[in-house]
């Protein structure tokens, strides 16, 4: 397992798709924080700066978040679309254990990358705010439970893409399924549910339960979703479902 682990991380950090949605992923939040913190106005409160910087950050890392999902999807689809996943089938007895290293590795990769870019973000907003005399701290837990929560978005994000890639096994059409479901599939679904007098249901929508997870500001932001950590849990299972529905048609195709 550990010389197959050490395969796939040789092959993330090998692609250069790789590191251009890496750069981009990381360097988008950064650039947004600098300019807003330079030049929006975030209050005089202490608590509030605080939290509303890490919301600002957090919710500009749902578009990190998605880069690096996109980045987990291509692992896999490139290797069926570039015929490589068959010399790494011929030398790994157990497909299985090739997927659960592409998993982890990916996974290792999203948090560290997005906690970099995560922790960068709110430690350059505390240096431009603190030469404008506005103080904002991370020791306050609300603080640190939006950061972290940017964090596992992004792994979770991960896993959904690398369960559609599975699936899908194409590049183009992963990628543009994990980027529209979000932003027009799951929309379409919850505008569906209010038509029909299901207001609640929409809840239950995955990707949208993990990014008002991630994004929700308190307890009253999260009155009306399934809140935290259920919506990282249930975001989670839905992309672990993905995963064991590819692998498992995985053994039944040729590679």
């Amino acid at each position: 397992m550990r010389n197959t682990i050490r395969a796939e991380f040789i092959k993330i950090r090998t692609v250069m798709v790789h590191w251009v949605l890496t750069i981009i992923a990381v360097v988008f939040p950064i650039v947004i924080t600098v300019l807003v913190t330079i030049f929006g106005d975030f209050g005089v409160s202490f608590d509030d700066v605080s939290t509303d910087v890490a919301g600002f950050i957090v919710a500009r890392g749902v578009v990190t978040a998605m880069l690096l999902g996109a980045m987990a999807a291509i692992s896999i689809t490139s290797e069926y679309a570039h015929n490589t996943i068959r010399p790494t089938f011929a030398a790994t007895s157990s497909r299985l254990r090739v997927h659960a290293s592409k998993l982890i590795v990916n996974s290792a990769v999203l948090a560290v990358v997005c906690a970099f870019a995560v922790f960068v973000c709110w430690f350059i907003a505390q240096l431009i705010l603190s030469a404008r005399d506005v103080s904002i701290s991370i020791g306050d837990p609300d603080v640190l439970t939006r950061l972290v929560g940017g964090v596992a978005l992004a792994v979770l994000v991960g896993w959904f893409g690398f369960g559609l890639g599975l699936i899908i096994r194409n590049s183009p059409a992963t990628v543009t399924i994990l980027l529209l479901w979000p932003l027009l599939i799951e929309n379409l679904i919850a505008l569906v549910l209010n038509l029909l007098d299901w207001d609640g249901a929409t809840k239950w929508l995955p990707y949208s339960a993990a990014i008002q997870a991630s994004t929700a500001g308190g307890d009253d932001d999260l009155v009306d979703a399934l809140g935290r950590p259920m919506g990282f849990v249930w975001f989670g299972v839905v992309s672990a479902a993905l995963i064991g529905l590819g692998a498992f048609l995985d053994q039944r195709r040729d590679a």
